[in-house]
This record gives structure tokens, C-alpha cells and sequence, in this order.
């Protein structure tokens, strides 16, 4: 047990630190040669209540509860000088399993591991262009060429380029406690998401006992279906023809910034959608009342 004095100390200390992480403004920094990794768990549960033709649950689910896991390594190659940078992005690792049976092993997904994409971004720190799209394609693809095709087709590189968007863009461009972001989210064959988030700067905290600032934020979700380009695609399982997802009250998150470091520390959300889809499988239209909740955190690893 700490003395009085210890503890009066320690306060002294902590609310100092408080103070100073406030008057840092909330920025990413990045030094040439610089490196820093973050794990990312998200897990998604999705269950799908088929319809009958009067549109009442006929007592069928189809039911996905999958747990993945992604490790990826930044290096930063260059910092030009108006502030903007160029960053390595390699994926280290990534597995994923079946979360509804306990104690299912983690299955490695070779062909992701060692993928490297190179970053641009600007002052602002948005991602403005993102090279080796066409490598990641044919890693993935193989010799497959129909399945390339595919690929192509519901994984474009623009939804890459959205992804580094979203990753490095959240924070605020001048010093406010409330700002908003909007981004879009793909779901591959099902369709995507427009996200906006709305932040708040919710002040000093502390996190596995280092000084960070604590964000948190609301997200507003619209739904669509996919596009013509991705409906078309080839070998497609299924196509998506009509649909409504709206979200419930737990589309929430939180983040987790070292504004002294100029790094995300931590951030986990949630985003939970309910609606109603009609699908094209195999020949047959299938309505079914649709329950999904994705949850994601991510981590800055030592």
C-alpha cells in the first residue's frame, strides 16, 4: 500500500500529466524510418431469418459468428515537407475462426501474409493514393483468373483506399472537442455502408497506465445494396437485390490517443444493423429478416 504522501504525489503527478496531454493538439506523427504495428480483432455475428412468402420467419436461420484477426506493420519512408508522409503497410498475420464453437483453432490465411501496400498521404493526413492493389489481387487470386475477375469486382481499390482513409482521417483539423467524419464502409456482395461519425474530445485519461486522450463517437449508418458491377460478378454466391439495414442505439466507439506520440493507442466500436434482404441464390430469391453485429478493436502492439 502507498502512503498518504506517495499518493498525494502521485495525484500531483497524474493531474499534471492530464494537463499537459490536453494543451497537445491530437495529430498523427510520423519520423522517417519510424515503425509501429496495431492488432485488430473483429468479430461478426450475423443471423438471417428466412422469409416465407407472406414474409413471416418460416423457422430457418442461417447463422455467421467468424472472429478475425489482422496484424499489420507501418514503416514510415518518407515525410515531405509540407507535413504529408509516406507509410509501408505490410500484414503480418492474419487468422480467423469460428467463434460460436469454443475452443475452434484459429485458421491462418497464408495468402494475406506478407501483402505490402504503400501509403500516401497528405498534410492533412489523408490517404490520397495507395500502390500494390494489383499484387494483393493476384496473392489472393492465384492463377484463379475468373477469380480475379471477382476480386475486382467486390474489392475495387478504391474500397482500399477508403480503408486507409478511415484509419488515418478520424482526428479533428484544428483544435475542436466536436467534429464529424463521414466514410464508407464495404460489405462485399451484401452491399456498404455510409458511416458518419460524430466525435467528441472527452479530455485526458489514462490507458494501461500512459497519458492519452479519450475520444468517443456515434455512428449514423445509411445501407445500399451493391452495385451493378458487384451484382455481376462471377461465381458470386449470391446477389443482393433489394435490402433495408438500419442501425439500433449500440452504434458506438472509442478511442484511445497518445497525442504526445502522435499514435492511436487504442480503439474498439461497435455497429449493430437490423433490416430485411432479398437475395439471388442460385436461381431462387430468398427474403430473410437480417440481425448483424460487428464489433472491432484495435490495438497499438509494443
Amino acid at each position: 500500500m502507498m502512503r498518504s504522501g506517495s499518493i498525494a504525489l502521485a495525484l500531483a503527478v497524474g493531474i499534471a500529466g492530464v494537463s499537459a496531454q490536453a494543451q497537445t493538439p491530437l495529430a498523427w506523427k510520423f519520423k522517417k524510418d519510424d515503425t509501429f504495428r496495431y492488432k485488430t480483432v473483429s468479430t461478426l455475428k450475423q443471423i438471417m431469418k428466412l422469409l416465407d412468402k407472406a414474409g413471416k420467419p418460416d423457422g430457418k436461420e442461417l447463422v455467421q459468428d467468424i472472429e478475425y484477426t489482422i496484424v499489420v506493420g507501418y514503416k514510415v519512408l518518407d515525410v515531405t515537407a509540407d507535413g504529408g508522409a509516406m507509410l509501408e503497410m505490410k500484414v503480418e498475420s492474419m487468422n480467423f475462426k469460428n467463434a460460436a464453437v469454443i475452443g475452434a483453432p484459429a485458421v491462418e490465411d497464408d495468402k494475406l501474409k506478407n501483402a505490402t501496400f504503400k501509403l500516401t498521404l497528405n498534410a492533412k493526413r489523408e490517404a490520397t493514393k495507395i500502390d500494390g492493389y494489383d499484387e494483393f489481387l493476384q496473392r489472393m487470386a492465384g492463377d484463379d483468373k475468373t477469380m480475379l475477375k471477382t476480386l475486382q469486382a467486390v474489392l475495387p481499390k478504391e474500397t482500399l483506399l477508403k480503408s486507409a482513409r478511415e484509419a488515418f482521417g478520424f482526428l479533428p483539423q484544428k483544435d475542436e472537442k466536436t467534429w464529424t467524419r463521414e466514410f464508407v464502409a464495404p460489405l462485399g456482395p451484401l452491399g456498404s455502408l455510409a458511416v458518419k461519425n460524430a466525435y467528441q474530445d472527452e479530455g485526458g485519461d489514462q490507458l494501461d497506465g500512459k497519458a492519452v486522450r479519450k475520444i468517443s463517437f456515434d455512428s449514423t449508418v445509411t445501407y445500399s445494396p451493391p452495385g451493378a458491377e458487384t451484382q455481376a460478378a462471377p461465381q458470386a454466391a449470391f446477389r443482393v437485390v433489394k435490402g433495408e439495414l438500419k442501425r439500433t442505439d449500440q452504434n458506438k466507439g472509442t478511442i484511445y490517443f497518445d497525442a504526445a506520440a502522435g499514435r492511436l493507442a487504442a480503439m474498439n466500436q461497435q455497429i449493430k444493423l437490423q433490416g430485411q434482404l432479398s437475395l439471388i441464390v442460385q436461381g431462387t430469391r430468398i427474403d430473410a429478416q437480417v440481425d448483424q453485429d460487428q464489433k472491432t478493436n484495435t490495438t497499438l502492439l509494443k
